[in-house]
C-alpha cells in the first residue's frame, strides 16, 4: 500500500480521478432513476390495449456537465494531493 500511494504521478492522479467519476455518475444515474415521472400519459381505446406512457424530461447535458466540471476540477487539485502524499511518507 505504501508503495501504490509513494510517488504519486499525474498517471495515478487520472486514474483515481476517472475512478471517483465513474463512482459519482454512477450515484447520479441511480438517482435519476429513481425519479418520479413528470408526466403521465394513458393511450388506449375503448376496445383496444391500454397502454400507459411516462415522462421523465431528464436530459443528459446536466449529466455530463457535472462530470467534466468535476473532471477538471480532480485534475487541477493534482498539485496539492502530490504534496499532501509526499508530506506523509
Amino acid at each position: 500500500m505504501k508503495r501504490l500511494f509513494g510517488r504519486w504521478n499525474i498517471m495515478k492522479h487520472c486514474v483515481l480521478s476517472l475512478i471517483v467519476l465513474l463512482l459519482i455518475g454512477t450515484g447520479m444515474i441511480a438517482y435519476e432513476k429513481l425519479k418520479v415521472p413528470s408526466a403521465i400519459g394513458v393511450i388506449g381505446g375503448g376496445d383496444g390495449p391500454t397502454e400507459v406512457v411516462r415522462c421523465y424530461g431528464g436530459s443528459v447535458f446536466p449529466f455530463v456537465l457535472v462530470c467534466i466540471v468535476l473532471f477538471v476540477i480532480m485534475l487541477v487539485s493534482y498539485k496539492p494531493i502530490k504534496r499532501f502524499f509526499e508530506k506523509a511518507k
